[in-house]
């Protein structure tokens, strides 16, 4: 069965994919193809045995939200099938539906692993990732329902393969929390990567429902992995070998730092974001 890794763009998902998928090639040495281990849903990868076996017969189908949606599920129920056994799925998606077609079931997933960040932080991150002009163009991102554009890039441009939904900043936590009582799910705040004993807190979480030894928490084997997979470790390797997930000239590690929006936004921004947000960021006290 699945476990996502799940969050809004730009909130610590590829530091955890980075965690995870160390932990996993330990002791090799740590490379950006680890990432590679844990496959984006949707992704043409997935989805290419509808073409192969000539049930979709055109990609430009595939364009098409509601064709796409359909194949959600039995997508994922292949994927289980031939793996035969647990998958860790990334995803920038909630779990929502388009008309009859939902993104996930409890028959497929069997867990998440979702992180937060503050709206205050993302704000600034996305506004970095996807070269916003202003902090107004990245809030009018966050506020409103979008359609992410999903396919590999070549040449510095995404050849678009289909598109998913990904509901505002605010929206799309709640719908994760919705599902708490259809499978296990562990909130981890982005925040709080930065402290050895969350990486514990994730291994433990996927030791407990994967039953899975590559998981089984061994203090001197994580520490090394914190370490050598930290923020900072990460910006480096970029500078040294580039990152194929940037959509941009920008870094897409940037700096990861947590509060530095309180020096950076105005008040009437951070009101803003506040108001905005204010059901979501209070459910997971960030005010």
């Amino acid at each position: 069965m699945i476990t996502w890794i799940a969050s809004y763009p730009k909130s610590g998902n590829t530091w955890v994919r980075s965690l995870l998928t160390d932990y996993i090639s330990y002791p090799n040495e740590y490379s950006f193809e680890n990432l590679k281990k844990i496959l984006q849903f949707p992704s043409k990868k997935i989805f290419n045995y509808l073409f192969d076996e000539n049930i979709v017969k055109k990609s430009e189908d595939f364009k098409n939200l509601e064709i796409a949606s359909k194949y959600w599920i039995p997508a994922q129920e292949r994927l289980i099938f031939e793996k035969k056994n647990d998958i860790l799925l990334k995803t920038h998606c909630a779990p929502m539906r388009i008309g009859n077609n939902f993104f996930l079931n409890k028959s497929t997933t069997k867990a998440t692993i979702c992180i937060i960040r503050d709206p205050r932080q993302v704000i600034l991150s996305l506004k970095n990732y996807y070269d916003h002009k202003n902090i107004n163009s990245s809030f009018d991102y966050m506020k409103n329902n979008h359609i992410l554009e999903v396919g590999p890039k070549k040449n510095g441009k995404r050849e678009i393969f289909t598109y998913a939904p990904l509901p505002n900043w605010g929206d799309y936590y709640l719908s994760w929390k919705m599902y708490e009582q259809q499978f296990p799910i562990l909130f981890i705040k982005y925040e709080k990567l930065f402290e050895f004993n969350t990486f514990k807190i994730i291994l433990n979480f996927l030791y407990e429902y994967l039953k899975n030894k590559d998981f089984m928490f061994d203090e001197n084997k994580a520490k090394v992995i914190y370490d050598r997979s930290s923020f900072l470790n990460l910006k480096n390797l970029e500078i040294n070998n580039g990152f194929d997930e940037k959509v941009s000239e920008n870094s897409f590690f940037k700096d990861g730092k947590i509060n530095s929006w309180k020096n950076i936004l105005t008040k009437e921004e951070i009101n803003m974001i506040e108001e905005t947000f204010k059901n979501a960021m209070t459910k997971f006290n960030y005010i």
